[in-house]
């Protein structure tokens, strides 16, 4: 019975996110760390990041469920996250880190600081469908420059990257794979689970490079096999049972 739930949760596929392009960073910052500093991961300061939806035996174009969660700001400026892959698409959500609405764009809902948790006790959390093989629906615009907002997309180059030189970038975010409930301090994996999103809402000099101006983690609800692969096996025993008995009869 075990061994046929097993074999029944496999079939579902084991969905992942991976991260494509990107260069290798070490978080390192005097200040307060939200994010470990030693922690590994990748940011696009010089080249594009890509947060793709896999999944090692679906299909792609099957649909999975991605989980946000706002871990939290310890920004001065106006810094905002949506699920959304364009300026022009509004979201099915919007999150603002003030603490009023009228400090906020509008449609933009006000969290404040949040926990600065990644683990849990959340501020806010929502989830969304997804298609296997699509790029993670998110993107950040940073406020750090009144009038002149900074967009950093998913799958997009940060505002004025530049592969020669990382400080011409301006807004950018860091990637880091937090699976299994922590941060990596040996190398920066590409392949998980879960993964720390984490803004810098303005390259101003090297000792605020934290990504902590807005951080989101992504996790993933792995699927649970059907009703009808969980009570096979159930069935199948019962009619086994019937049988037997009948022929005892």
């Amino acid at each position: 019975m075990a061994w046929a739930l097993l074999i029944g949760a496999s079939a579902q596929g084991v969905p992942y996110f991976e991260v494509v392009g990107g260069n290798e960073e070490t978080q390192s910052f005097p200040g307060t760390n939200v994010i470990p500093n030693g922690a590994r991961g990748f940011e696009n300061r010089r080249d594009t990041i890509s947060v793709f939806l896999r999944d090692t035996e679906a299909e792609d174009g099957t649909m999975r469920t991605v989980e946000y969660n706002y871990v939290g700001s310890d920004a001065v400026f106006l810094n905002q996250f949506k699920d959304s892959l364009s300026i022009e698409d509004p979201g099915s959500f919007n999150w603002c880190n003030k603490t009023s609405a009228g400090d906020c764009d509008p449609g933009f809902t006000p969290l404040g600081d949040g926990n600065l948790d990644w683990f849990g006790n959340y501020a806010a959390t929502e989830v969304l469908r997804v298609a296997v093989g699509d790029l993670v629906p998110y993107h950040f615009l940073a406020g750090c420059d009144v009038g002149i907002p900074r967009c950093v997309i998913n799958g997009q180059p940060a505002p004025n990257a530049d592969p020669n030189d990382e400080t011409a970038a301006l807004a950018h975010i860091g990637v880091f794979n937090i699976s299994g409930d922590m941060f990596n301090f040996e190398s920066s994996e590409r392949e998980g689970t879960a993964f720390g999103l984490g803004l810098t809402d303005g390259n101003f000099d090297p000792n605020d490079d934290d990504h902590q101006d807005f951080m989101v983690r992504i996790s993933l609800t792995v699927p649970e096999p059907s009703l009808a692969v969980l009570l096979g096996p159930a069935l199948a025993g019962l009619v086994l049972v019937r049988r037997r008995t009948n022929a005892a009869v």
